[in-house]
């Protein structure tokens, strides 16, 4: 493999996901050159990106494209991190083809995610590699499918996969916010407004403890997309909030912002109305992604106090240095499904050293929990096909 040199710009690398990715990138490769572009920073930035050796450089990507062109000549690879995805689009991406940059980023909107793959024929005529939506949900989330439909000989189609993730209010931002309003409004095709609540097809799910069983709802995510273009699976997806009644809240405001109510008013609104956690009450995070062919299933899940930031940013990172240290990949757009499961997760172990509690068990034709496989068992039966 030939590791490409020239420094790694981390683009929104002055928010709390840049900063947990830079600190990641510098754990697993020491003397790598990192540039923070983000178009503005505060003084508790700018200490972090000090210590992690990182140099920041104030641009309004938006604004300012010639210059971001710029800054992205001889970068070995930018891993893009600025949000929300539907409002910035291809910006990024169009700026890397054009100065023949290799691209990351970690898109979680299904209208930008299409916006970003129409990009496909300008990256190959330009040699440049762009794998996009390469964060937690997606990313992991669409590899760990992958992972499910080799196991169970599913690998050419013919395979379904119900993905279900919940999120706790403590971690809401107002960026986080924004993207929400909108996979409310994106998560029916054609839709320009958020539906009905039970169009959304709500449904009990059950998590790990902690967490239990909890409402979720559909989402305009991208995994049922690309899953479906990369892998012929069928998906669907659905997330939640734990804070009780916080869901709906959350989708009563989107409506009022259909009918008006600007997204800062409906912000103050949530504010006010967001449970204040106790350190001595940890809030989780779960997951649980049921993937089938025919009668057989196998049922990824996690219940974890990681946040965020750091669940984000260790797949991104991970596969930001696969990338530069030469992971044979063709040019173009690519989604997470065009990675190899197994060469990520041993990626990934140099970059985090885990923690995030995922276990995975068979399921009968009933939907009936059965015994627990091993990931290792799963990877070596990859391996042996």
């Amino acid at each position: 493999m030939t590791v490409r040199t020239g420094p790694i710009i981390v683009a929104g690398g002055g928010g709390a996901q840049g900063i947990e990715c830079i600190a990641y990138l510098r754990s697993a490769e020491p003397n790598v050159e990192i540039i923070a572009v983000d178009r503005g920073y505060s003084p508790a930035a700018l200490n972090r990106l000090c210590e992690l050796g990182a140099t920041p450089s104030k641009l309004d990507l938006l604004a300012e494209p010639e210059r971001l062109h710029d800054v992205l000549l001889g970068a070995s690879i930018v891993v893009n991190l600025a949000g929300p995805f539907f409002a910035l689009g291809t910006t990024v991406l169009d700026a890397a083809i054009k100065a023949r940059t290799p691209y990351l980023d970690i898109c979680d909107d299904v209208d930008a995610t299409a916006q970003l793959l129409e990009r496909d024929a300008d990256a190959v005529d330009a040699g440049v590699t762009a794998i996009i939506g390469m964060g937690s949900a997606p990313g992991t989330t669409n590899l760990l499918v992958k992972l499910a439909l080799g196991y169970l000989g599913a690998e050419n189609g013919k395979g379904r996969a119900d993905i279900s993730w919940c999120a706790p209010g403590g971690t809401l931002t107002y960026g986080i916010f924004q993207h929400l309003v909108h996979c409310y409004r994106t998560a029916l095709p054609g839709r320009e407004r958020v539906p009905e609540w039970d169009e959304l097809q709500p449904r009990i799910v059950a998590f790990p403890d902690p967490i239990g069983e909890l409402e979720v709802v559909r989402l305009g995510h991208p995994e049922p997309l690309t899953l479906e273009r990369h892998l012929g699976c069928e998906a669907t997806l659905r997330g939640g909030m734990t804070g009780d009644g916080l869901q709906y809240f959350c989708w009563e405001l989107a409506r009022a912002c259909d009918d008006g109510l600007s997204i800062d008013e409906a912000w103050n609104r949530l504010c006010l109305a967001l449970p204040q956690s106790s350190p001595d009450a940890p809030e989780y995070s779960g997951m649980a992604i049921d993937v089938w062919h025919g009668a057989r299933g196998v049922r990824f899940e996690s219940a974890t106090t990681i946040s965020m930031e750091q669940s984000t940013a260790v797949p991104a990172a991970t596969v930001a240095l696969m990338m530069r240290d030469g992971e044979r990949l063709a040019p173009g757009v690519w989604p997470p499904e065009v990675l190899d499961p197994a060469s990520f997760f041993s990626a990934a172990s140099r970059v985090s050293p885990g923690g995030g509690g995922l276990s995975c068990v068979s399921l009968n034709n009933n939907g009936e929990r059965g015994e627990r496989i091993p990931l290792r068992m799963m990877f070596a039966k990859k391996e042996a096909s």
